[in-house]
């Protein structure tokens, strides 16, 4: 592929005679100027701005050169992404989906109109949500400034590629997709919007500008102050409402963030299928005059707390459980106590059971590689023993393989002898000689693989 070239262009005077060229990118954006027409032009080969010199003028360059700071490209899709550094088990893995305000329109380097970076209060996202939860920061890289994460003519497939971006994150990370959340404001609403109902993924929206109308009415002027020119739709509230009708998503997983006072977004979001989302409107008043534009981004800008409560709202719902009904498990008659908390196994308490499940941690730390049940009744050295385990029958379940008897430095191993079957229920039995005064039953994950599982009903110990 022909390494394409940067380019230097000065604006002409035509567009605001009189005044010095240090408007930034402003010279560029006002319709049917010769200087608007040929950015377009630069658009559609896939340039931006991207840099200033005071001698040859602003830089534009080719998209696919710009320099992104910890940023991987998939298939024209620059993107981030954090893992979440918890360890397994913690809690459910989720993924936020992250999508960008449009910042700065007017600034030279393309990444901030991009990306929104350096942008504090979203480069600490991890910070302020739930353990087990990773985030993907998707850049809006197209046209000159974004275009709303939508497709244009010259990036046709656009849409399906940030689709597939998410698909591949989350089967690279092993998340299901009801774990899968995505989250945005203003510019990064809509298109946190359009992807959420594309591929049917809850979100929380802040404030979407569903009409670019209010950036034309920004300045006298009537700039393009977003460079979308006519490849960008001036409203998404059609296409909008076409995928609101035939989403699968409950009008609970669709949260939008708005007020009344906000008159740059809430008329046109009021226009949306309100039975099909759930529209919040705050009581936020504004303390001065704002025109459309800036009542909408000041809006954004001091509510962010107010999406963040409503995201972390979907992701502690996952590993949140109602419970209603009254605990029938008597593990009180166990010979031994429930187990103690390891890397390699995880338990949960449920009704009538204890489920064990394997992780896919392996560990060389011998206090972290198995599961212990410590003993009511420490076994007695030389003497005959069987324990029987009852275990639920299901689809999940496995045999329940070696175990082993522990102390603190020393371990016996003790195979299985038996296994009864009935129709929901089946035992493992374990008949040995103690050869020392062991305190603990022990499972060792080296014996189990990833997502073993098994229901535990019963362990009973008998001295023969």
């Amino acid at each position: 592929m022909e390494e394409r070239q940067v380019e230097y262009i000065w604006p002409s005077k035509e567009n605001f005679p009189g005044k010095e060229q240090n408007m930034g990118l402003k010279n560029f954006m006002l319709p049917e100027s010769s200087d608007y027409e040929k950015i377009k032009e630069y658009a559609l080969k896939n340039y931006t701005f991207d840099g200033y010199d005071e001698e040859k003028g602003y830089l534009l360059k080719p998209i696919e050169d710009i320099i992104y700071k910890n940023m991987k490209e998939y298939k024209g899709v620059y993107y981030q992404f954090e893992k979440t550094n918890c360890w397994d088990g913690d809690l459910t893995d989720k993924l936020v989906v992250w999508f960008p305000p449009l910042s700065d329109k007017f600034t030279v380097n393309a990444e901030m109109r991009y990306f929104a970076w350096p942008n504090q209060r979203w480069s600490s996202l991890m910070k302020r949500v739930p353990h087990n939860t990773s985030i993907l920061r998707i850049a809006d890289t197209n046209l000159i400034t974004g275009s709303f994460f939508q497709n244009t003519v010259n990036f046709p497939d656009y849409e399906d590629n940030v689709q597939n971006l998410i698909k591949k994150i989350a089967k690279e990370n092993h998340i299901e997709k009801e774990n899968i959340f995505l989250v945005g404001e203003s510019r990064g609403a809509v298109g946190a919007f359009l992807h959420g109902l594309w591929g049917d993924y809850p979100m929380v929206l802040l404030d979407p500008l569903l009409d670019r109308s209010i950036f034309w009415e920004e300045f006298k002027d009537n700039c393009d102050t977003t460079f979308s020119f006519d490849l960008v739709p001036t409203s998404f509230l059609e296409r909008y409402n076409h995928l609101l009708a035939s989403t699968l998503l409950t009008p609970n997983k669709i949260k939008l963030i708005t007020s009344d006072n906000v008159t740059g977004s809430y008329p046109f979001l009021k226009k949306l299928h309100l039975e099909k989302i759930t529209l919040l409107n705050l009581n936020y008043k504004m303390l001065f005059n704002r025109n459309a534009f800036y009542s909408h981004g000041t809006f954004a800008w001091n509510n962010y707390n107010i999406l963040l409560r409503y995201l972390n709202e979907f992701l502690i719902d996952v590993d949140i459980t109602l419970e209603k009904d009254e605990l029938q498990f008597d593990w009180e008659n166990w010979s031994v106590r429930l187990p103690d908390t390891s890397r390699t196994f995880y338990f949960k308490i449920l009704d009538d059971s204890l489920k064990v499940v394997r992780t896919s941690y392996n560990v060389e730390d011998n206090k972290e590689n198995k599961l212990n049940f410590s003993i009511k009744t420490s076994f007695k050295k030389n003497s005959k023993y069987k324990i029987s385990f009852e275990l639920k029958r299901n689809e999940k379940s496995f045999f329940l393989g070696k175990l082993y008897l522990c102390t603190e430095n020393k371990e016996q191993l003790i195979n299985r002898n038996k296994i009864e079957q009935k129709e929901e229920t089946y035992f493992a039995y374990y008949t040995f000689i103690s050869d020392d005064s062991y305190r603990f039953i022990s499972l060792f994950s080296e014996d189990y693989v990833k997502d073993w599982e098994v229901d535990i009903i019963n362990i009973n110990i008998q001295l023969l």
